[in-house]
């Protein structure tokens, strides 16, 4: 007679021993897999942080590019309005384009070429004052007279 094996699935009661070495994988498998979920917190935490850098990049160039222009501070050259009696500031106000006469910097005094002026306003309005005398109107055509108390 021949035996014959039948494999026969049924129940199998673990022994104390056996079950604390389950309990001590299972708990070693447990720290094992926080650990890896920790680190991949980390790294899903330092690449969110990097993405969320390069995005805001991207959208403040991509807003650059679509409006043309950025808000800067930059200085400005301002004209200011000035009570003579009380040397108050009275107004301030941006420069115009007509303010602007040109830069001289960079001029040489032979490039520079003689102003003519013209006396007729300040001549008038000298003339409006009381206070102020034939003698107190200077001519700008004329050469300066040298006085000789300054000596």
């Amino acid at each position: 007679m021949e035996r014959a094996t039948v494999i026969q699935n049924g129940k199998y009661y673990f022994t104390d021993f056996e079950k604390q070495e389950i309990a001590v994988t299972l708990a070693n498998k447990q720290v094992d897999k926080t650990a890896v979920e920790d680190e991949k917190k980390s790294s899903m935490s330092d690449f969110k942080d990097q993405i969320d850098r390069l995005s805001l990049d991207i959208n403040k160039m991509s807003r650059l590019i679509i409006n043309g222009y950025e808000n800067r501070d930059f200085g400005m050259h301002v004209k200011r309005f000035i009570d003579i009696r009380t040397k108050n500031v009275i107004d301030e106000r941006p420069l115009d384009p007509s303010d602007y006469q040109g830069q001289f910097d960079d001029l040489d005094e032979k490039d520079v070429e003689p102003a003519t002026v013209n006396a007729a306003p300040a001549l008038e309005y000298a003339g409006a004052r009381e206070d102020v005398t034939d003698a107190d109107v200077v001519d700008p055509n004329e050469p300066p007279k040298h006085d000789p108390s300054l000596n």
